[in-house]
């Protein structure tokens, strides 16, 4: 039985593209990510479905964040028809504008999304100054 597509034309038209071997092979997967900022500290939150932990690392120094990984294989056993999800090793970087205090930094994984929270250092916070 072969597969139908139940998209509109021009859709499939950009499926087909996009879901090329060739093109496959070239892009490098990246997970989707939101970064928030308040006063006191930044919070990234990046989409890892059907990840682990133990395949993700976070690494900071300064004002950079690093965020590596590899997403699971898919069943070799099984015919693919359409392949959507990234496979392999992935890896974002993120210049933050101040640097953040790495000694406090926390990362929690929870249903396939991990939020990172970064306090910012002490040196980057505004002092207001008392003008005598």
């Amino acid at each position: 039985m072969k597969f139908a597509h139940f998209a509109a034309p021009d859709a499939r038209i950009l499926d087909a593209i996009n879901t090329s071997p060739l093109l496959r092979s070239l892009s490098i997967p990246q997970p989707a990510v939101n970064i928030s900022e308040s006063d006191a500290k930044y919070h990234i939150t990046v989409e890892l479905p059907g990840m682990s932990a133990e395949n993700v690392s976070v690494d900071v120094q300064g004002r950079t964040v690093s965020i590596n990984g590899t997403f699971p294989e898919t069943d070799r056993d099984l015919s693919l028809l359409v392949t959507e999800r990234p496979t392999g090793t992935f890896a974002r970087t993120f210049q933050l504008p101040v640097p953040v205090n790495a000694n406090e930094v926390t990362a929690a994984f929870d249903k396939g999304i991990l939020e990172i929270t970064l306090p910012k250092s002490e040196e980057s916070k505004v002092k207001r100054i008392v003008i005598s």
